[in-house]
């Protein structure tokens, strides 16, 4: 399923291709619930939309465990002067 856009009013939405929204029961950290009807089974029921989860930024350096110098071939055994 595609993501929603939590801040408008969801109304008339269709989600999922079968539960069309008809209105909001709550609001909450993680999300929405909606009102909507069942498309297929033709009877009203709650479905939750959940906030999209951000992205965490990628770092512009090297990670590794204190102590490494973040170098690749270093390590003893690797064939590598070092």
């Amino acid at each position: 399923m595609a993501p929603v856009d939590m801040g408008g009013d969801l109304s008339g939405r269709l989600l999922g291709g079968r539960y069309r929204v008809t209105g909001r029961l709550g609001r909450g950290g993680m999300g929405v619930v909606c009102r909507t009807v069942d498309a297929v089974l033709g009877r009203e029921v709650a479905v939750k939309v959940l906030r999209p989860i951000p992205t965490p930024p990628v770092p512009s350096w090297p990670i590794c465990a204190p102590g490494c110098s973040g170098r690749r071939g270093r390590r003893p055994g690797s064939g590598t002067p070092g």
